[in-house]
């Protein structure tokens, strides 16, 4: 944490140096203000907001974008993608080290700074409308941080193809009414509706329900996967324990071993819908 809160302090220089006495909104998003992160899926997101007047980071939400990736591009090597800025650490020039770090530029709806709308590089829509207090609240008022984590971990370590931001709302979904209920108890039902089920659920983004479509996000296929791993997981689970399920080197063999060490180390950690 502590490299990573100090990557955040030099973004927020760089972007406050190249827009000079703009009004920006700087803070955390993601599962640092959600209080999912883990050690093996710690990506940081820092979410920069123009005030809904502000014009001096852009006109419009594509320029702010760009803008932002030009103010940091003196100091980080920055990769695009749909809504947010990648960093890597530059070296002579070129790409270096992924820094864990993802910037989400865009602009608040109006004075409240509530609402924002974020700008998408790809999608059949050009602009996103996101609140990230809405988000946080709905992880941290759902009573089950813990089951979110481990879910968070099992998608690491199997290296499951759904966004960590779909898989929260899965869980949140098939957790009410078992908020009382042991983290095992939790983990075993979500992992036993999921096998038991042959069609997704339906989800819904709790900050704009009716203008943004999620199913995208847990199709037919991704449903398979989970559905897949949610199943292996309770079979090693019953014959061996949360260990064996989870991929621990002492409940496997040395190949076993370093797939779920290789997953672990290379699977990026998007956890929101605009990081596709």
């Amino acid at each position: 944490m502590a490299e990573l809160q100090n990557h955040r302090a030099g973004v927020e220089a760089a972007i406050r140096a190249a827009f000079h006495g703009a009004s920006i909104s700087i803070q955390y998003g993601g599962s640092k203000k959600k209080g999912t992160m883990i050690k093996e899926s710690y990506d940081l997101d820092i979410i920069v907001y123009a005030y809904h007047d502000e014009t001096r980071l852009g006109e419009n939400l594509s320029d702010i974008y760009n803008n932002v990736a030009t103010a940091l591009s003196p100091d980080y090597f920055v990769h695009p993608k749909t809504s947010a800025l990648r960093l890597y650490a530059k070296a002579d020039g070129a790409r270096g080290d992924r820094l864990h770090i993802d910037v989400v530029p865009g602009r608040y709806v109006d004075e409240s700074r509530g609402d924002a709308y974020l700008h998408q590089n790809s999608g059949q829509k050009s602009r996103l409308k996101t609140n990230l207090q809405t988000h946080v609240d709905h992880i941290k008022t759902s009573g089950v941080i813990g089951t979110l984590k481990l879910g968070k971990l099992a998608r690491v370590r199997y290296d499951l193809d759904i966004k960590q931001f779909a898989l929260d709302l899965v869980l949140i979904e098939l957790l009410k009414g078992k908020t009382a209920e042991s983290l095992d108890q939790q983990f075993t039902h979500v992992l036993q509706i999921i096998a038991d089920r042959s069609t997704p659920i339906t989800i819904e983004d709790p900050a704009n329900p009716a203008g943004n479509d999620l199913s995208g996000l847990l199709d037919t296929q991704v449903w398979s996967e989970l559905r897949n791993v949610a199943t292996t997981m309770l079979n090693q689970a019953d014959s061996g324990g949360w260990g064996l399920a989870f991929g621990e080197a002492e409940n496997l063999g040395p190949a076993s071993a370093a797939i779920i060490t290789r997953a672990a180390e290379t699977v990026d950690a998007p956890t929101k819908p605009w990081a596709r």
